[in-house]
C-alpha cells in the first residue's frame, strides 16, 4: 500500500480543507469498535457500524481501524464514505487508503472524500437497516426513571436492540445460545429488552440460561420479577427468583470503599519487589471487588506493561462494574498489550 500512497500523491489532486470537526475520544470509540468487531460477517458489521458511527466526527485512523474490520473492499468503501462525511483530519486521508486491497476502491474513496471537503453536498448515507422482529405481549417493565441497582450505564437504542435481536432470532439451539454468551458483554440491556430476547428462545432450560447471561449487564437490576411470565413452571420462575436476589445481595454486598482501597493501594505500594506487588495483588483480587477505575489505580503502581495487564485479568472476575472494563484497556501504553487484552475479555 506504501506504493499506492505515492501514486496517489503523485497524481490526485492537491489537499482541501477539512471539516472543521473534533473526533471522538478513544474512550468513546473503543466500545464502538468492539460492538462492530463482534459482528459475525460483514453485512452485520456495515449496519453495526452505520448504527454506531453515522453522524460521529472520527478520525483518519478510526476509520481505518474499523475498515479493518471487513474483509470485503465493497462494505470498507461504503463505511468509509459513510464515516468520511465527518472526517476530523482530512489532510490524513491516506491514512485510511491502507486498508484497502483494491486501487479501483482506494480511487472512488478519494475522489468521493475530494468531493465532500470541496464543499459539495454527498449523498445521503443509507439508513441502518432495523430488522423486524416479533414480540409476546407480556407486560414490560420501563427503565425509564429508574434509581436501583444498576448492571450497567446506558440503555442501548431501538436499533441496536433490534439489531441484536434480528441476530439472536435467525439462529436457533446451540448456536442461538453460544451468539448471546459471546456477545451480551458488548450490549446494557434493560429488563424489558432481556425478556424479549429470552422470548425468542424455545426450550424453558436455555430461556433461564439466557436470562441468567444478559441479567449480568442488566440496567434495571431490580425489574427482574417482571421476567416470570416467560416461564410456564413454578419451577423455572423460582430458580429465576433466586438467582436475582443472590446476585443483588452479592453485588450490594461486593463493593470496596474509598477508605479500604486507599489502604489496599498502600499495602501493594509498600512492597519493594514487583513479583511481592503481583502476589500481594492475588490476595486482594481474590478477596475484594474493585470498580474498574479503582483497578485502572492498581494497574498505574506497575511500569510493565505486562504487568498491568496481569493486574487487570486478576481483579476482572469480581470487578463490579465489567461494563467498563474498557478503561484499564486504555490504561495501557502498547497497542500490542492493548489488542492482547481485548482478546482476552472477549474470551469472559
Amino acid at each position: 500500500m506504501k506504493t499506492l500512497l505515492i501514486l496517489l500523491i503523485a497524481f490526485l489532486s492537491p489537499l482541501v480543507m477539512a471539516q472543521q470537526c473534533n473526533a471522538i475520544s478513544e474512550n468513546f470509540f473503543i466500545p464502538k469498535y468492539n460492538q462492530v468487531l463482534a459482528q459475525s460477517s460483514d453485512s452485520y458489521k456495515l449496519n453495526k457500524s452505520i448504527v454506531l458511527f453515522s453522524g460521529q466526527c472520527l478520525s483518519a485512523n478510526q476509520i481505518k481501524r474499523v475498515a479493518l474490520l471487513f474483509n470485503q473492499d465493497d462494505k470498507k468503501l461504503e463505511f468509509c464514505k459513510i464515516a468520511g462525511q465527518k472526517l476530523a483530519d482530512y489532510p490524513n486521508r491516506y491514512e485510511i487508503y491502507d486498508a484497502f486491497n483494491s486501487f479501483s476502491k482506494v480511487f472512488q474513496l478519494h475522489d468521493y472524500l475530494e468531493m465532500i471537503h470541496q464543499g459539495n453536498t454527498p449523498p445521503p448515507p443509507p439508513p441502518p437497516v432495523t430488522p423486524s422482529v416479533t414480540f409476546p405481549n407480556y407486560t414490560y417493565p420501563s427503565h425509564l426513571n429508574y434509581n436501583g441497582q444498576k448492571g450497567c450505564a446506558t440503555v442501548v437504542t431501538d436499533q441496536v436492540f433490534m439489531t441484536f435481536a434480528h441476530q439472536v432470532n435467525t439462529r436457533t439451539g446451540a448456536d442461538q445460545m453460544n451468539y448471546i454468551k459471546q456477545n451480551q458483554k458488548y450490549y446494557c440491556l434493560s429488563m424489558a429488552q432481556i425478556m424479549k430476547i429470552a422470548s425468542l428462545i424455545q426450550s424453558q432450560d436455555d430461556k433461564l440460561i439466557a436470562l441468567k447471561t444478559l441479567y449480568e449487564k442488566c440496567y434495571d437490576l431490580e425489574n427482574y420479577a417482571s421476567a416470570v411470565v416467560l416461564f410456564g413452571s413454578a419451577t423455572h420462575q423460582s430458580k429465576w427468583l433466586e438467582h436475582c436476589q443472590k446476585q443483588l445481595n452479592n453485588s450490594v454486598a461486593c463493593t470496596t470503599s474509598d477508605a479500604d482501597f486507599k489502604d489496599i493501594l498502600q499495602s501493594i505500594k509498600g512492597k519493594h519487589f514487583t513479583n511481592d506487588m503481583l502476589d500481594h495483588s492475588r490476595f486482594f483480587a481474590k478477596n475484594k471487588c474493585l470498580t474498574s477505575e479503582q483497578v485502572v489505580e492498581v494497574m498505574k503502581l506497575f511500569m510493565s506493561d505486562n504487568d498491568k495487564m496481569e493486574i487487570a485479568k486478576m481483579f476482572y472476575d469480581k470487578c463490579s462494574n465489567k461494563g467498563n472494563y474498557y478503561k484499564c484497556v486504555d490504561a495501557l501504553t502498547f497497542t500490542m498489550q492493548r489488542d492482547q487484552l481485548r482478546d482476552w475479555l472477549k474470551t469472559k
